[in-house]
């Protein structure tokens, strides 16, 4: 990649930092035309990467614009399945089902009282 490819890489990088500061209701709605521009930019900036993702982004192009529009995220789905992977993970020693089940309620909730109540089942 040459200096002016990637000088391009980053103005881009920073142009999209500044748009996400804008104030929400109107981020939202310049969103269509912030994302034609973009589209039309990585489409013409010679850069394989940017071309593909253009694509990738015109052929969801209804999807993206809802999600902006109705402020839809997995973040926190995708949070909550990396932290059950994680104990899942320390949990191989466990003997039963049960314990990695009673870990992942323990680290997975937001209240501990609750924890109080649980009664493991002997496998």
């Amino acid at each position: 990649m040459d200096r002016s490819s990637a000088n391009s890489v980053w103005l881009s990088i920073a142009s999209a930092a500044v748009s996400t500061r804008a104030p929400q209701a109107r981020a939202r709605r310049s969103a269509p035309e912030h994302l034609r521009s973009w589209l039309s930019w990585a489409s013409h900036s010679h850069l394989a990467p940017f071309v593909k993702l253009g694509r990738t982004l015109r052929q969801y192009r209804d999807g993206v614009l809802a999600a902006i529009r109705l402020r839809l995220s997995n973040g926190r789905m995708e949070g909550l399945n990396n932290k059950i992977g994680v104990i899942k993970h320390r949990a191989y020693g466990f003997h039963s089902f049960n314990a990695l089940a009673a870990m992942v309620f323990l680290c997975c909730t937001e209240s501990s009282a609750q924890t109080t109540h649980l009664k493991l089942r002997r496998a």
